[in-house]
C-alpha cells in the first residue's frame, strides 16, 4: 500500500523477474497473483518471483520490490518408461552362469518415492535360465544355455514405481527377446561307412563313397567340409570339400596298390574350428585290365649303310603288369613289312637285318612290331620301329647367294634384318647346319638363329660405332664336324636421333641499364652428336625479347638491340633455341637465358608535392614538428637513398630539417612571427655517384593570416594538349595570377617543379610558357607532363600562389614498327590443307592510336603465292596452297609491318619456312611376276629380287612377307634389299605352287605385291598309307560281305605315278578280301567270337603305276567282340519310404536293387544313378549298392514329397538300362515360428470410441502342419493399464477402458503369436501402435475476468502492450488457440497476434485527449469453442510540452531601499500537459547581479 493521496498513491503491480515459462500473471491494480499456465513439478519444482509495485507520481515515482518463493508439490503423475519395447539382443550359448547380459532401465519423471523404480521378471519361456535384480534392473544368467535345445528366450519385465500408497503405484512392462547365439561346442560325427571294395578298372569320376559327418551346431559352426589328410599321396582319390563325395581321379591299378587307407578329416567352420577324423579302408579288386605295353610307342634305330645281313638293329621291349600266363609275351613283325629285310626274335624282341641296306636306295624303313600276352582273349600292343641309315660325313656346309654386305639404319627396332643360309648334302646330323656369329659382333648387337640363320639386330647407334664386320659360321653335326664361313660387312646409316645439347642448363648475365646497342651480353653454345648435316646447329630466339636482344645464328653470340630502363623492367627472360640440320626431322633444344639490368643513377629524387604547406600556431614551441617533407627516387640501393637539407640554412635559421626523415621543426618560438609566411627551399639529394638532386618548397604560415591579401591564379589547374614534336618556341599556355584586394602589382612567374629537364621556359612577367627543348617531348617516354607554376609578389609581405599545368602530349607517328626478332624460323608439314597455321610473327609500334595499328605484308620470297597473312593485322602466317616438298623444300619470306600513321612507317623481318617431308607417297611395285624353281634347288639360292619405288626420300623402304605371305616359311627376304632366298627344300609333291605376298613399308604407307613361285616336279614318292597299322573291332556273327575297314594310301606324284591298287598279302586269312580300287576289306563268311583267338592279322600292300612302280605295306589287326543283349531289371517298379524332415545328413532312406542276365563282366556290371526328381541334389544313390542317402537338410514346408527316378545301367556297348520310381514322404517337425503379416500394426481411433469396440486384428501364420501350425495370441507388454484386450484365438484387439486424448494420446504394446507344438513351442512378436485422435471436449479459459494494462502516451504504432494467454485442456489440434479482438468501442485502435496473443497499438495515444480505452479479446480453438475477456488500457501521461512564459521579457521596478521578502513582481507561465506533468515550478536559471540582489533581499 502507499499512504500518499491521488496519483502518488495509485500503485501498479508487475512481475519483475523469475516468471519462467510465463507460468504466473498478476493483476496490475489489485496485485492478485494467479497461474497463467499449467504447473508441472517435473518441468520446474520452484519459482522465485520478484514483484514490483510502482506509484503513479509524475515527478518522483516511488517503487518497491518483494520476493515470493513458490514451491511446487510433486504428484505421482508419471509411469515408469522403458526407452525401447521390445528389446532384442543375443547371448552366446557358452556364456558363464552369473554373467550380466543386459541392464534394463526405466525412467520415471516423478521424484522421491514416486520416481523410485523396482524391477521384476513376470514371464520367462521356454525355460527359467535368467534372473533380474529388482533394484538395478540387471539381467544375469542363472542356468546353462544350449542353442541346440532352444534358440531363443522370451521375457516380460515389469518396472513399478514406489509411492507410499500402494494403490497409486504405476507400472510399465517390457518384452525381451533373447537370441541364443550358437557356440561351436559340437564336433562333426561321421555317419558313413569306413570300408569300401572297388574294382581296379572303375572309371575316372566313379563315386566311391559319400563321406558324411554331421554337426549339431548352426550356420558356420555346423557347416562341415572334408579333406583327405593322409593316405592319398599318389592322388588316386578326390574328396569334394563341401559334399564329401569321394571319387576316383586317377586310374587304379591293383598291380600297383592292393589297398588304400585314407585318413579323412571333417571340420566345421566355427571359431575356433572343431574337427573329427575317420580312417576309410579301400580294397582294390583285380581285373585283367593290363595289355602288354611297349616301353616306347616308336623306336628309332640307326644302321650304317652297307652293313651285311644278321646285323642287330635294336631290341624292343614290352611289359605286362598282369601275372602268370597273362604276362607271357610274344613279338612278331607281319610278313611284307619293311620290304622283308628285317626279322624279330619272338622271345627277346631283338630286330636283325636279313639283307644288305643302301641309303641311296632308301634312307629310312618303318617297321610295325606286335606283342601279345598269353591271356584268353589275348591283348596286344603295337609299336613302330623307324630304322634310319647312317650317312658318312663328307660334305661341308656351303653359303650361296645369301652372303653379301648389308646397310642398316641406326635406331632400327629389334628386328630380323637378313637371313643367311647354307646347305650340306649329307644326311642326318652330317647334313644338319647350325649358325653362329664367330667374330666382329662388338657389343653383341647382332644375334643369329642357330637353326634358321635369321640375323637379328638390336637398335644400333652410329655415334657409338658406324661399321661392323661380322663373321658367320655354318657348321654341321658330323663327327668330326665340318663348317663354312661368311664374311659380312654391315654399315650403320646415320639418323637424326640426337638433340642439340647446350653447355649449360641455364645462362645468366648482368648488364648496366645504360649499355649501348650491339653490346655482347653472352655466348651460348650447343653441340650435336649426329653426323653431317644432322649435326649442323642454328641458333635463334624462340620467344618474345622486346626487340632488345638478338643472336648470331651461327656463333650463338647474344647482343643488345635497344636501350634499357631498369626502372621499367629489371629482368629479361627468354629462350634460345638450337636447331640441328636434320633434313626431314630437325631436332631442337631450348635453354633459358636471364639478363639482369643493373641500376645506374639516372633519376632525380621527386618531391611528393610542391609546395608542402602548413599552418602553425604562433605559440608553437621550438622542436615541435611542423611538417614532413617526402621525396621518392625510382633508382635502387644508394641511388635511391635521399638526404634532405635547406638551401639557405643561415637565412632560414628559424627552422631546421632532419636530413633523414625530412621533418621540419622550429628552432625558436614563433610568437613574434605571427601572420608571417615563410618559404623554405629544400634540397633532396640521393647518395648515388655522382649524386642527383631536386629542389622543393615548404610554405609555413604562422598564426592568423586571413586578414592579409592573397595572390591567386585565375585557374587552380591548367590543361593543354601539345604535339610531341612541337618545335622550339611553340606557345604552350599562358597563366595569370591576381591579388585578392585588386591591387595591381608586378607579378613574377617561375617553375616550381616538373621542369627539371628544362623542356619548357616561362616568361617571368606575363606567365607565357613555351617549348624550350623539343627533343625531350616524347609521347612514348612521358605521355603527360605536370608543371607547378609559382607566382610571386614582392613587398612588405611577400605573396605566393601556385597552380598545376597538365600538358598532355599528342602522339605523332615518329616510331616505325619493330619486329620482336629480325629473323624467324618455322616449319610446316607438306600436304596440309590450305589455311594451315604456320606461325605468328609480331611487331610493336611505340606510337599510339592509329599510329600504332600494324598491318603485315609479305613482299618477297612468296613463290607460288604459297603463304598469306590472315587477317593482315594478326601477323598469323598461314598456307595459301597445299604445299609439296617434292616441288619446293623451303621458302624465305620478307615481311614488312606498316603502321597507319601519316606518313606510314615500316619495319622488316625475314621468315624462313622449312617444308617438312610428309610421308605422303605410297611405295609402288612393278607388275606381278612368276618364278619357276626346281624342287631340287638347294637352300640359300636367291630366286629373285623385289624392288619398290617411293618418290619420298625418307624413311627408307623395308621389305617383309605379310602375315600369310610366306607359306610354311619356305623363303626368306632381306629387310632392306628385297632379295628373296630359298630357306627350306622344296617338294613338288607337297606343294606345287607358292603365292608369296611381299609388303613394302615406308612406316606410314604400305604396298603389297604377289610373286608366284612354281615348283617343278620329280618322280620321287612311293605310296604312303594314312596309317602304318590299322586296328578295328568286328562284332561277332557279322554277316558275309560286311565292310570291316577301309585302308587308304596316297601318292604325292601325279598321273600314273599316283594311281594306286591294293592287295592282301599271301599269308592273310582267307575269311577276308579287299577291293583293289577302294581299299575296303570285306568278310568272306560269318565270324564267330573265339575267346582263345579273338584277333585276325592281315597285311595290305599299296602299289602305284609308275615305272618302276613303288609300293608300301600296312598291318591290320581285327578284334572280334562280344555282343551285349540283356538289360538290367529292378526287383520293384515303385519303392516307398518315409523320412523325418530333421533327419541327419547321411541317413539311409531306402535301397533299390537290379540284376543283369549277361555273363561278361562289363555287360553285367550295374551302376545306379538318380536321373530326375532329385531337387537341389537332396539325395544321392550309392553307385554300386543302390542305397539312397540323405545329403542335404530337408524342409517339409518347401517340399513335402520327392519322386525319384533311379536308373540301373550296365557297362556293355551299347549300354542297356532300366528305371524305377522311389517315392519319399517328408514327415513334419516344428521348425517354423509363427510369422505376423506385419511387424508393426498402426491405427488411429477417436478418444470417444465405445468400450468393447473392435480396433484392429493381428494375424500370423505358421508354415508347419497340424498342432505345429495352431496359433494363440497374447499381449506381453505395454498394456499395463489394461486399456485393451486381445482375443487369443482371433487376434482381435478390443477397447477395455475409456480413452482420453488429453491424458494419453498414444498406446504401444507388444503382441505374441505362439504355436501349439507338444514338444517345443515357437513364438513371434509384433508391435501394435494405437494413436488416439483428439475430440474438442474442452472450452478455452482465460485466467482473469478482465485485463487492466497501461500504454505511454505518444508511443509509436506497433508498440507492445501486453500478451494475453488462455488455456484449453485439449492437447491436439483443438488445443491450439486463435486470438482476436472481437468487439469493444476501441477495438480498431489495437491489434493482436492470432498465435502468440501479443497485443500491439494501431494508433498513437494522447493523454490530454483521452485516458482509457476498452475492447474485448476472444480466444477460439479449431473446433469452434471460445472464451472472451474484457480489456482496459489506460494511457500514462508523458511530459511532452515545456512550460511557456506569458511574456518574452518581464520588467520589474524596485526601490533601492526595498526590504527583504518584498514581492517585486510576478512571472506567469502555462503548460499544455495534463495531469502531474502539467504542474509548473519556478526557479532562477542564471544568477545575475540583479538576481543576486533579489536573492539577498529575499
Amino acid at each position: 500500500m502507499d499512504p500518499d493521496a491521488g496519483e502518488n498513491g495509485r500503485v501498479t503491480y508487475t512481475i519483475h523477474s523469475g516468471n519462467t515459462y510465463g507460468t504466473f500473471d498478476i493483476n496490475k491494480t489489485t496485485g492478485r497473483l494467479f497461474t497463467a499456465r499449467e504447473i508441472d513439478f517435473e518441468l520446474l519444482s520452484e519459482y522465485m518471483l520478484q514483484i514490483k509495485a510502482v506509484d503513479s507520481s509524475s515527478s518522483d515515482p516511488k517503487s518497491s520490490i518483494i520476493n515470493i518463493k513458490i514451491n511446487v508439490s510433486d504428484e505421482n503423475d508419471h509411469s515408469p518408461v522403458f526407452k525401447d519395447d521390445p528389446v532384442i539382443f543375443s547371448v552366446p550359448e557358452n556364456t558363464a552362469i552369473g554373467t550380466n547380459v543386459w541392464n534394463f532401465t526405466a525412467l520415471d519423471g516423478d521424484s522421491g518415492d514416486n520416481g523410485h523404480v523396482l524391477y521384476s521378471l513376470t514371464q520367462q519361456m521356454p525355460k527359467q535360465v535368467f534372473k533380474l535384480s529388482a533394484t538395478t534392473g540387471m539381467l544375469s544368467l542363472m542356468a546353462p544355455l544350449d542353442h541346440e535345445e532352444y534358440k531363443e528366450v522370451t521375457l516380460v519385465i515389469t518396472a513399478t514405481d514406489q509411492p507410499r500408497d500402494e494403490t497409486e503405484r504405476r507400472l510399465a512392462s517390457l518384452t525381451v527377446r533373447i537370441l541364443i547365439e550358437d557356440a561351436n561346442d559340437n564336433s562333426p560325427k561321421f555317419v558313413s561307412k569306413s570300408r569300401i571294395d572297388i574294382l581296379e578298372d572303375e572309371p575316372l569320376g566313379y563315386p566311391v563313397l559319400h563321406v558324411i559327418a554331421t554337426d549339431e551346431d548352426s550356420r558356420d559352426n555346423g557347416r562341415v567340409t572334408y579333406i583327405i589328410s593322409s593316405g592319398n599321396k599318389e592322388g588316386h582319390f578326390a574328396l569334394d570339400y563341401d559334399t564329401g563325395l569321394l571319387t576316383i581321379v586317377k586310374e587304379l591299378d591293383r598291380e600297383h596298390a592292393l589297398e588304400y587307407h585314407l585318413n579323412v578329416t571333417a571340420s566345421d567352420h566355427g571359431q575356433p574350428s572343431r574337427s573329427s577324423s575317420q580312417l576309410i579302408d579301400i580294397f582294390v579288386e583285380d581285373v585283367n585290365d593290363n595289355a602288354p605295353k611297349f616301353t616306347q610307342s616308336v623306336y628309332f634305330a640307326n644302321v650304317s649303310e652297307g652293313t651285311g645281313p644278321g646285323t642287330m638293329v635294336l631290341s624292343v621291349t614290352a611289359s605286362d603288369c598282369d601275372h602268370g600266363s597273362n604276362s607271357n609275351l610274344t613279338y612278331s613283325i607281319p610278313p611284307g613289312i619293311g620290304d622283308n629285310k628285317f626279322r624279330i626274335s619272338p622271345v627277346t624282341g631283338e630286330v636283325h637285318t636279313i639283307a644288305t641296306l643302301d641309303r641311296e636306295e632308301k634312307e629310312q624303313y618303318t617297321l610295325t612290331v606286335y606283342v601279345k600276352d598269353g591271356s584268353f582273349p589275348a591283348q596286344y600292343d603295337t609299336a613302330s620301329v623307324q630304322v634310319s641309315l647312317n650317312d658318312v660325313n663328307d660334305h661341308a656346309p656351303e653359303f650361296r647367294d645369301s652372303c653379301y654386305p648389308l646397310h642398316v639404319p641406326e635406331n632400327t627396332d629389334l628386328a630380323q634384318i637378313h637371313t643367311v643360309l647354307a646347305t650340306d648334302r649329307d644326311a642326318g646330323n652330317n647334313g644338319q647346319v647350325t649358325y653362329s656369329i664367330t667374330g666382329g659382333n662388338i657389343g653383341n648387337k647382332f644375334s643369329i638363329n642357330n637353326l634358321s640363320g635369321a640375323l637379328t639386330s638390336r637398335p644400333l647407334d652410329r655415334e657409338t660405332r658406324s661399321k661392323y664386320y661380322l663373321v658367320i659360321t655354318a657348321q654341321d653335326r658330323g663327327i668330326p664336324p665340318k663348317s663354312g664361313v661368311c664374311n659380312m660387312p654391315i654399315t650403320v646409316l646415320d639418323q637424326n636421333d640426337n638433340d642439340p645439347k647446350f653447355s649449360q642448363n641455364r645462362y645468366t648475365a648482368s648488364i648496366p641499364e645504360d649499355v649501348p646497342s650491339e653490346t655482347t651480353v653472352l655466348t651460348v653454345q650447343a653441340t650435336d652428336d649426329d653426323h653431317g648435316e644432322n649435326s649442323h646447329i642454328t641458333y635463334s630466339l624462340s620467344n618474345e625479347t622486346h626487340w632488345l636482344f638478338k643472336i648470331n645464328n651461327v656463333t650463338g653470340i647474344i647482343t643488345t638491340a635497344g636501350t634499357f630502363d631498369r626502372e621499367k623492367q629489371s629482368v629479361y627472360k627468354f629462350e634460345v633455341r638450337a636447331t640441328d640440320g636434320g633434313r626431314y626431322d630437325a631436332r631442337s633444344e631450348n635453354v633459358e637465358v636471364e639478363v639482369k639490368i643493373t641500376d645506374v643513377n639516372d633519376n632525380n629524387p621527386m618531391f611528393d608535392q610542391y609546395p608542402f604547406t602548413v599552418d602553425v600556431d604562433s605559440y608553437t614551441q621550438p622542436g615541435q614538428r611542423l611538417v614532413q617533407v617526402t621525396a621518392a627516387d625510382t633508382d635502387t640501393d644508394l641511388n635511391a637513398e635521399i638526404i634532405y637539407s635547406l638551401v639557405d640554412e643561415h637565412k632560414n635559421n628559424k627552422f631546421r630539417i632532419n636530413p633523414e626523415t625530412g621533418i621540419v621543426t622550429a628552432t625558436s618560438a614563433l610568437g613574434h612571427e605571427s601572420s608571417q609566411i615563410y618559404h623554405l627551399e629544400v634540397v633532396a639529394r640521393d647518395r648515388g655517384s655522382p649524386p642527383r638532386s631536386s629542389t622543393g618548397l615548404v610554405e609555413i604560415r604562422v598564426g592568423d593570416i586571413s586578414q592579409q591579401p592573397s595572390l591567386r591564379f585565375q585557374n587552380t589547374t591548367y590543361t593543354v594538349n601539345l604535339p610531341e614534336n612541337a618545335p622550339e618556341g611553340t606557345d604552350v599556355v599562358k597563366v595569370a595570377a591576381l591579388r585578392s584586394d585588386g591591387r595591381l602589382q608586378r607579378i613574377n612567374y617561375s617553375f616550381g617543379s616538373g621542369n627539371e629537364d628544362n623542356i619548357f621556359e616561362i616568361n617571368s612577367n606575363n606567365g607565357l610558357i613555351r617549348v624550350r627543348d623539343p627533343d625531350k617531348l616524347d609521347f612514348e617516354t612521358v605521355p603527360e607532363l605536370i608543371l607547378i607554376i609559382v607566382a610571386h609578389v614582392e613587398g612588405d609581405t611577400a605573396l605566393y600562389a601556385y597552380t598545376r599545368v597538365t600538358i598532355t602530349l599528342v602522339d605523332e607517328n615518329d616510331n616505325a614498327p619493330r619486329f620482336t626478332q629480325d629473323s624467324y624460323i618455322s616449319s610446316v608439314w607438306e600436304g596440309n590443307n590450305r589455311g594451315t597455321y604456320v606461325m605468328q610473327i609480331s611487331a610493336t609500334d611505340d606510337d599510339h592510336g592509329p599510329n600504332a595499328n600494324i598491318v603485315y605484308h609479305i613482299i618477297d620470297g612468296n613463290h607460288d603465292n604459297a603463304f598469306v597473312i590472315d587477317p593482315a593485322y594478326s601477323g598469323i602466317v598461314k598456307t595459301n596452297i597445299v604445299l609439296d616438298r617434292e616441288i619446293r623444300e623451303s621458302y624465305r619470306l620478307t615481311i614488312i609491318a606498316t603502321d597507319e600513321g601519316v606518313p606510314q612507317l615500316t619495319g622488316t623481318c625475314t621468315l624462313r619456312i622449312n617444308i617438312v617431308d610428309a610421308n605422303d607417297n605410297q611405295p609402288t611395285f612393278p607388275p606381278h611376276s612368276i618364278v619357276q624353281v626346281s624342287e631340287g634347288s638347294e637352300v640359300g639360292t636367291v630366286i629373285t629380287t623385289i624392288t619398290a619405288n617411293d618418290v619420298d626420300t625418307n624413311p627408307a623402304i623395308t621389305y617383309k612377307f605379310t602375315n600369310t605371305g610366306n607359306p610354311l616359311n619356305m623363303f626368306s627376304i632381306d629387310k632392306f634389299s628385297g632379295k628373296i632366298t630359298l630357306a627350306v627344300p622344296l617338294d613338288h609333291e607337297k606343294r606345287r605352287e607358292y603365292m608369296l605376298q611381299v609388303e613394302a613399308s615406308d612406316t606410314a604407307h604400305r604396298a603389297t605385291t604377289s610373286i608366284t613361285v612354281k615348283v617343278l616336279d620329280e618322280n620321287d614318292n612311293a605310296p604312303v598309307f594314312s596309317q602304318q597299322a590299322y586296328q578295328v573291332n568286328l562284332p561277332e556273327l557279322s554277316r558275309m560281305g560286311t565292310s570291316v575297314v577301309r585302308v587308304n594310301a596316297t601318292d604325292a606324284d601325279t598321273g600314273n605315278n599316283a594311281r594306286i591298287k591294293y592287295f592282301l598279302g599271301t599269308s592273310s586269312d582267307a575269311g577276308f578280301y579287299i577291293n583293289e580300287r577302294t581299299g575296303v576289306i570285306y568278310t568272306n563268311s560269318s565270324i564267330h567270337y573265339n575267346p582263345r583267338q579273338p584277333v585276325v592279322q592281315l597285311v595290305v600292300a599299296a602299289r602305284d603305276s609308275g615305272r618302276p612302280s613303288l609300293s608300301a605295306v600296312a598291318a591290320i589287326k581285327i578284334q572280334i567282340t562280344d555282343v551285349n543283349d540283356n538289360a538290367p531289371k529292378f526287383s520293384k517298379e515303385v519303392y516307398v519310404a518315409h523320412v523325418s524332415e530333421d533327419a541327419p545328413r547321411g541317413h539311409i532312406v531306402s535301397r533299390v536293387s537290379a540284376s543283369d542276365m549277361d555273363e561278361s563282366r562289363h555287360n553285367r556290371n550295374i551302376d545306379y544313378s538318380i536321373v530326375s526328381g532329385n531337387s537341389n541334389g537332396t539325395f544321392q544313390i550309392t553307385s554300386n549298392t543302390g542305397e539312397i542317402i540323405l545329403m542335404k537338410k530337408l524342409d517339409r514346408e518347401t517340399q513335402a514329397e520327392f519322386r525319384l527316378i533311379t536308373l540301373a545301367r550296365d557297362r556293355g556297348n551299347p549300354v542297356k538300362n532300366a528305371t524305377c520310381q522311389v517315392v519319399i514322404t517328408v514327415d513334419d517337425v516344428n521348425d517354423h515360428a509363427p510369422d505376423f503379416n506385419q511387424t508393426t500394426y498402426a491405427i488411429e481411433v477417436s478418444e470417444m470410441l465405445g468400450l468393447g469396440a473392435s480396433i484392429i486384428q493381428v494375424s500370423a501364420i505358421d508354415e508347419d502342419d497340424g498342432d505345429n501350425a495352431l496359433i494363440t495370441y497374447d499381449i506381453t507388454s505395454g498394456n499395463d493399464q489394461e486399456v485393451f484386450a486381445l482375443d487369443s484365438e482371433t487376434g482381435v484387439v478390443t477397447l477395455r477402458e475409456s480413452l482420453d486424448y488429453d491424458i494419453t494420446s498414444e498406446y504401444r504394446f507388444i503382441v505374441r503369436a505362439t504355436d501349439s507344438s507338444r514338444h517345443h513351442r515357437l513364438a513371434a512378436l509384433a508391435v501394435v501402435e494405437i494413436t488416439v485422435t483428439d475430440e474438442n471436449d474442452n472450452t478455452p479459459q482465460f485466467p482473469v475476468n478482465k485485463y487492466l494494462e497501461f500504454i505511454p502516451e505518444n508511443a509509436p504504432v506497433g508498440t507492445s502492450v501486453f500478451t494475453v494467454y488462455a488455456n484449453d485442456a485439449d492437447k491436439g489440434i483443438y488445443g491450439a488457440l486463435n486470438y482476436s479482438i472481437s468487439s469493444g468501442e476501441d477495438k480498431d485502435k489495437f491489434e493482436i497476434d492470432a498465435k502468440s496473443g501479443l497485443v500491439t497499438t494501431k494508433a498513437i495515444f494522447n493523454y490530454e485527449s483521452r485516458q482509457s480505452y476498452y475492447f474485448i479479446i476472444r480466444a477460439e480453438d479449431s473446433g469452434g469453442e471460445y472464451a472472451s475477456v474484457n480489456v482496459q488500457v489506460n494511457v500514462e501521461s508523458q511530459d511532452e510540452y515545456a512550460p511557456v512564459f506569458s511574456e518574452r521579457n518581464f520588467y520589474l521596478a524596485i526601490n533601492s531601499d526595498v526590504d527583504i521578502g518584498m514581492i517585486v513582481g510576478k512571472v506567469d507561465a502555462t503548460d499544455s500537459d495534463e495531469g502531474p506533468h502539467g504542474r509548473i515550478f519556478y526557479a532562477f536559471r542564471k544568477i545575475t547581479p540583479i538576481s543576486k540582489l533579489i536573492e539577498h533581499l529575499e
